[in-house]
């Protein structure tokens, strides 16, 4: 491809699209090592996300047990089980969990091991 000063793309560019050509091209470099670095980044991302929810969960059943603590102390203590109920019922947390590691062992599985 030959370049002319009337072209409408500007150097630079063209020069950047053959430097990726040439790194992708000649180099040992391989595009699964990029899969697995997103792969394990979203992973990580996962998992911080199920630790925040977590200590999320830990706040609310705190302000649930005092306000459970306080119905029991004014006498009403189907009040207090049901709000204790509702919370529990609510947490998805041990399925996010599943879901997490779920996703891990079809990553680790053989199949999706393709050695070249």
């Amino acid at each position: 491809m030959e370049e002319t000063s009337n072209s409408k793309v500007n150097a630079q560019i063209i020069d950047a699209i053959k430097q990726v050509n040439a790194f992708l091209g000649d180099s040992d470099f391989s595009l699964d090592s990029i899969s697995n670095q997103l792969t394990a980044q979203a992973v990580g991302v996962a998992m911080m996300n199920i630790v925040n929810q977590q200590q999320q969960l830990y706040t609310l059943q705190n302000a649930v047990t005092t306000a459970a603590a306080k119905s029991m102390l004014n006498s009403s203590p189907q009040e207090a089980i049901q709000l204790m109920n509702e919370v529990v019922k609510e947490n998805n947390l041990t399925n996010s969990l599943k879901d997490l590691k779920q996703m891990i062992d079809e990553i680790k599985s053989p199949q999706n091991n393709k050695q070249a």
